[in-house]
């Protein structure tokens, strides 16, 4: 089900959002957001499951999350969901649907949410007219790119618990942006989308939270987490597939062997010819040695 927007419905204008900072107004000056605020589109409460887009839907607008928090997901030729990213409040998704003109992927709340409707052609009408403007929507391009070659290092190159502490600290930091606390924070997807989208399994994932929750490393409950060791989880977000000389490393990393080669990332520009594989893992001792691997 498709959310339902309001053109000109300026209740919450973006000279007063909170995440101004890190939307379109950060690239403009304060006299000229009223004229963004003309074009933007707001929508009305996004239930969970509710759509934004669907895949193969005509292209007319990008999005800016507002409030709550969206995935997005491709389904392949087979019907099996791929999930290839979550956004935060201040985060823009839709720029799939820039050179085909039609979206190339699905996007669905996670949670009570709303969003902005960005009408494109509008808004680059109003881009060339304020260069700022118009370098800070490049960079967000740029941005998302970069972002989906590290999508592609970590899935193609890390082990599990890389996958993960990646994953912990790219939340970390993006709550901390927010003004939200950065160690401290409830996990916006279940476990099943974090293992869909970094390519595990559910196993692979609740094993190696327990593995990080017994390190103290983290302390989760449900989707609560606290990150008591921010600097051991970096290091372990930053290990590659060679791991280092590192004996904690060693304890998280050795009961998680791959079989078959990693799930490849979703965001790409050749949607229709990309088809994913999947990731089949094998977990070599119980998850209750992790608790004295390192001892």
């Amino acid at each position: 089900m498709q959310a339902p927007f309001a053109p000109g419905n300026h209740k919450h204008s973006c000279s007063e959002c909170q995440h101004r900072h890190l939307c379109l107004p950060v690239a403009m000056d304060s006299r000229d957001i009223h004229k963004l605020d003309a074009i933007i589109q707001r929508s009305k409460v996004i239930h969970a499951g509710e759509h934004l887009y669907s895949d193969g839907e005509n292209f007319t607008s990008i999005f800016a999350v507002h409030s709550g928090s969206i995935k997005t997901f491709i389904i392949d030729t087979d019907g099996v969901e791929h999930i290839t990213g979550f956004y935060l409040p201040g985060e823009i998704t839709g720029f799939d649907g820039i050179g085909s003109n039609s979206h190339g992927s699905n996007v669905v709340a996670m949670e009570t949410s709303t969003a902005c409707r960005i009408p494109f052609q509008p808004l680059v009408e109003l881009a060339q007219k304020i260069p700022a403007l118009q370098q800070h929507l490049f960079k967000l391009m740029g941005c998302q790119i970069a972002t989906d070659f590290k999508i592609m290092f970590s899935l193609g190159k890390q082990k599990a618990a890389a996958r993960i502490a990646t994953l912990l600290v790219s939340l970390s930091r993006r709550f901390g942006v927010r003004n939200y606390s950065s160690l401290s924070y409830r996990l916006p997807m279940s476990r099943m989308d974090i293992a869909n989208f970094l390519g595990l399994t559910l196993e692979t994932v609740s094993r190696t939270f327990g593995g990080l929750h017994r390190a103290n490393i983290i302390h989760i409950h449900g989707r609560d987490l606290l990150i008591s060791d921010p600097a051991q989880l970096e290091k372990l977000s930053l290990t590659e597939a060679v791991l280092p000389d590192h004996p904690l490393a060693d304890a998280l990393f050795q009961h998680v062997s791959l079989r078959s080669t990693p799930l490849r990332p979703a965001h790409a520009i050749e949607r229709d010819t990309l088809r994913p594989q999947r990731t089949s893992f094998a977990i070599s001792a119980p998850a209750a040695q992790l608790a004295t691997a390192n001892s």
